[in-house]
């Protein structure tokens, strides 16, 4: 999971995604807070509530888990979803900066 706030974007779907069960692995090198001190206190409360994997996860490793179950319906399923939003935030980002 990432986001673009930690402590608020990342921090409260991840308690939501938490508190029904799903296991939360926040892609930590793809998410940041309004300041330093404030990622981290998002980072230490997610880590508290029970996120999956302590020092999270970084986008390579993120990729290479994908890349090692490629054959699998959901890898293709996200990879679909993924460059589609990617996308949508390229398109997005140009008509902000053309503002």
């Amino acid at each position: 999971m990432t986001a673009l706030w930690t402590e608020v974007c990342l921090t409260f779907p991840a308690l939501d995604a938490l508190r029904e069960a799903y296991e939360v692995f926040p892609v930590v090198d793809a998410v940041g807070g309004t300041s330093p001190e404030a990622h981290r206190a998002g980072l230490e409360r997610i880590v508290q509530a029970g996120t999956t994997d302590r020092l999270g996860i970084h986008g390579m490793r993120t990729a290479t888990r994908l890349a090692s179950r490629w054959a699998e319906t959901s890898a293709k399923a996200l990879a679909t979803l993924s460059t589609a939003a990617a996308s949508m935030q390229s398109r997005n980002l140009r008509r902000t900066l053309a503002r």
